[in-house]
């Protein structure tokens, strides 16, 4: 939900040089070794500990601003790829975040859920409640004692540096203690810092992208799992013409089964392009 779990990084305020079209990775794993390279050689510091108990500004059990923006991206994806017209309608902005909610809450029903950047809050009311949800992020959510004792579920929290491997391997460890197979269906909107951590770079976008991928891959369902995320960062052009972006695109496509989507627009009125994305197996719809 916000940037809790990467709290420690920071890039230094520099501008980006132009961008060379990296080498070429023969599998996931090495692509995600290249990606992290790249993003420490810019000045990327990685947190090996856990971060204190905090809480953020649109941290905490209310998410209905997060829990639109995900439905946002399903919806996008489903309308423009599967041709859906149920998607298409419920994507139009007069359609309201309460159908949007409604969309999220159904599709997260009887499925092993996990939220990247949050603790893995379900939306009130959920009356078909996942099979599992679990929380990564850099330290514990800060809660008080009335908010915790109201949770639909209890809170699931794996914490560590997203960009660490150690908090995917707790993660992994996690899933197998709770008897997780693999993840139905993963998300994240990581708020505001992102551009901080990032520099507003849309190259060190792709690279976080790239390693953040190339982690859910290895945890994700085989079959219908998909990962769907909205970021908002401070550029002015066309994300999905980026040539960083482009080769994220296309590498993705090329190591795994996952097809990478994304899109992008501006806002009126926000001072900031957002991208949306969803990470589905290849030739296959959002499908309830």
């Amino acid at each position: 939900m916000t940037l809790s779990s990467t709290a420690c990084l920071k890039f230094p305020h520099h501008s980006v040089p132009v961008w060379i079209a990296p080498s070429e990775a023969s599998d996931l794993t090495q692509w995600m070794r290249l990606s992290l390279g790249r993003l420490k050689a810019a000045g990327l510091k990685v947190c090996a500990g856990i971060g204190p108990p905090e809480r953020w500004a649109v941290d905490g059990p209310s998410i209905a601003l997060l829990v639109n923006q995900i439905a946002e991206a399903l919806l996008m994806y489903d309308s423009k790829e599967s041709g859906s017209a149920e998607a298409l309608l419920m994507y139009a902005p007069k359609s309201g975040a309460e159908k949007r909610k409604a969309y999220f809450r159904e599709y997260i029903a009887d499925r092993h859920v996990c939220e990247l950047f949050g603790s893995g809050f379900l939306p009130d009311p959920c009356f078909s409640p996942p099979l599992t949800m679990t929380g990564v992020r850099f330290g514990p959510c800060k809660l008080e004692g009335n908010e915790r004792d109201a949770l639909q579920m209890p809170l699931s929290e794996v914490c560590g540096d997203i960009f660490h491997p150690n908090t995917w391997a707790r993660l992994r460890e996690e899933m197998q203690s709770r008897g997780i197979p693999a993840m139905d269906f993963m998300y994240m909107r990581p708020v505001a810092g992102w551009n901080q951590l990032l520099s507003g770079s849309v190259e060190h976008t792709a690279d976080a992208l790239g390693y953040i991928i190339a982690n859910v891959i290895q945890i994700l369902h085989p079959e219908g799992g998909k990962f769907a995320f909205e970021l908002m960062l401070d550029v002015s052009e066309d994300v999905n013409q980026n040539p960083a972006m482009v080769h994220l695109v296309s590498t993705i496509n090329r190591l795994s089964t996952y097809e990478l989507h994304l899109f992008n627009d501006y806002t009126e009125g926000l001072p900031f392009l957002q991208l949306w994305g969803v990470l589905a197996p290849k030739e296959q719809g959002i499908c309830f």
